[in-house]
């Protein structure tokens, strides 16, 4: 007995040339998450760190996933439809 594998679209909404897709919404959510364990766990004291400090951060953060997710995106460097063909791989990878 197998488990069909679900076919979810990427794209959640399209509004012209912007789409908002699943990866994006879990980034969001992520981040969401992450700065208010970060928040609570600055009030307790459990984490030495400012709130000013913790925005910083979080800013950076989010600033830093932009820009690499921008730069990686369109690197010849970073073929990854050939590298999931088995076809494309030299004999130092097998």
């Amino acid at each position: 007995m197998t488990i069909p594998y679900p076919r979810i679209p990427p794209v959640i909404v399209s509004i012209g040339p912007l789409a908002v897709r699943w990866y994006g919404v879990m980034y969001g959510v992520g981040y969401l998450l992450g700065y208010r364990l970060a928040q609570t766990r600055t009030a307790r004291a459990i984490l030495p760190i400012e709130k000013a400090d913790l925005d910083s951060w979080i800013g950076y953060l989010v600033v830093g996933m932009l820009v690499g997710a921008r730069l990686t995106r369109d690197s010849p460097t970073l073929n990854w439809d050939s590298s999931l063909d088995p076809s494309a791989w030299d004999s130092s990878c097998r």
